[in-house]
């Protein structure tokens, strides 16, 4: 399955939480035993792209955390030096 065929690996959005938090944007509270956290979408997503400007890379888990970021990471690194092969 090559990259454009697969969704992505979601769990880098929690790379979005800290920022959200020191926008002002995240509200955070508990729900019985359940940690719940809001925020409001427009917002976020400028804040999202503002990061994504700064590292293309930045919702990505990690180089190491799943198959999906493994290859997103080496083909953004092989892009940056002119050797991408489309995936």
């Amino acid at each position: 399955m090559s990259l454009r065929d697969n969704p992505g690996c979601a769990d880098g959005f929690a790379h979005l939480k800290p920022l959200l938090r020191e926008c002002g944007l995240l509200i955070e509270t508990s729900v019985a035993a359940a940690s719940v956290s809001a925020f409001s979408a427009g917002p976020a997503v400028d804040v999202a792209v503002d990061a994504l400007r700064r590292d293309g890379l930045f919702l990505l888990a990690g180089p190491d955390h799943c198959d999906f970021c493994r290859r997103a990471y080496r083909y953004a690194t092989e892009k940056e030096h002119g050797d991408a092969k489309a995936d």
